[in-house]
């Protein structure tokens, strides 16, 4: 008979070939809860899979909403009109919040302290929490508790990360610290994007946190890790988003695409031997450099417009608010689907 782990990696794999995401994530949530060790490349790339796909289809849903919101607006449809959009948006709001948030629990509360070594710790966390709930702390006071708790835990992985360096080389399990510290400065970042005002600061900084210690990692010669690798490649590339849609510094996003992409193609003919590790980094350098040819046109065209009625151009960015946002936000994001080579 097959054993628990294959069993669900094998209904994981059927989810997949229908596109039943929420299936496929739900069992790839149950797999990592089952199994008592890391998840290998092939489980790694189907969580992020079935995550991905879940997340990518509401977060588009919810700038098709956003657009439509403005649309409300500038022709006056009517508040009834356009407080039914907003009520169907946070609706779109609550089911990515709960899929990212999910998502984020599984990776940094249990992958990448098994990873690490440094599970007991969060088991403990968990427990302390439920005993918390049973004794009835579900007010105000009780939420507040939780939520400081959760928003300490990227100390413990920086910890855990500082413990690991000591014990292991810095070549040790590098790839896959990187994929799952990419993970959660992704889920992160789609948390930012929906987020308005001082609401997305929480966000945004814990997601360039997950992305800085990636990149340190990925940027380590000891590490090991090629720059022609997917996992580092990749975290280039989404890290470069985050700069330009949440941070609003595409200055910044350049610079880290650039670097990519150059480190990138002086490294590529190496892997002229080996057609598929080609064809991956091929096509992830091609997407770096698409993007940084969008965010090159959209900086000479602010530039070039940089001359006209300054206080003109604050008013109407002010009224436009979060609707052009997420116009320009839709129209240049190129990310990279999570994957690594199994």
């Amino acid at each position: 008979m097959l054993d628990a782990r294959v069993k669900l990696r094998q209904k994981a794999q059927l989810a997949e070939l229908c596109s039943r995401w929420v299936d496929m994530r739900q069992i790839m949530k149950e797999l990592v809860v089952t199994i008592d060790e890391d998840l290998d490349p092939q489980e790694r790339n189907m969580l992020s899979v079935a995550s991905k796909n879940e997340t990518t289809r509401r977060r588009q849903q919810w700038v098709c909403v956003q657009t439509n919101i403005g649309q409300i607006k500038r022709e006056n449809m009517g508040e009834d009109f356009l407080n039914i959009a907003r009520e169907y948006q946070e609706k779109i709001e609550d089911e990515l919040k709960e899929i990212c948030k999910e998502t984020i629990d599984l990776v940094e509360g249990v992958l990448l302290p098994r990873l690490l070594g440094g599970t007991e710790h969060y088991e403990q966390q968990h427990q302390e929490e439920q005993k918390q709930g049973e004794q009835g702390e579900q007010g105000e006071q009780g939420e507040q508790q939780q939520q400081q708790q959760h928003h300490e835990s990227p100390k413990t992985v920086t910890a855990l990360l500082s413990e690991a360096s000591k014990e292991h080389s810095p070549r040790y399990k590098s790839d896959q610290k990187i994929f799952y510290l990419k993970m959660i400065g992704d889920y992160y970042r789609y948390l930012a994007e929906i987020q308005r005002g001082e609401a997305r600061i929480p966000h945004a900084m814990r997601s360039q946190d997950a992305y800085e210690k990636a990149l340190g990692i990925a940027r380590d010669p000891k590490a090991g890790v090629a720059t022609t690798h997917p996992v580092r490649l990749g975290l280039s590339l989404n890290y470069s988003v985050f700069h330009h849609e949440i941070r609003e510094d595409t200055k910044s996003a350049l610079e880290i695409a650039q670097t990519a992409l150059d480190e990138g193609l002086e490294d590529l003919d190496a892997l002229t031997d080996n057609a598929r590790a080609y064809k991956d980094a091929a096509l992830i350098l091609k997407l770096i450099k698409d993007n940084i040819s969008m965010w090159q046109s959209y900086t000479s065209s602010s530039e070039s417009s940089g001359g006209g009625n300054k206080e003109e151009e604050n008013k109407k960015e002010k009224d436009a608010g979060l609707d052009a946002a997420q116009e320009q936000l839709s129209k240049t994001r190129i990310e990279e689907d999570d994957k690594e080579d199994a």
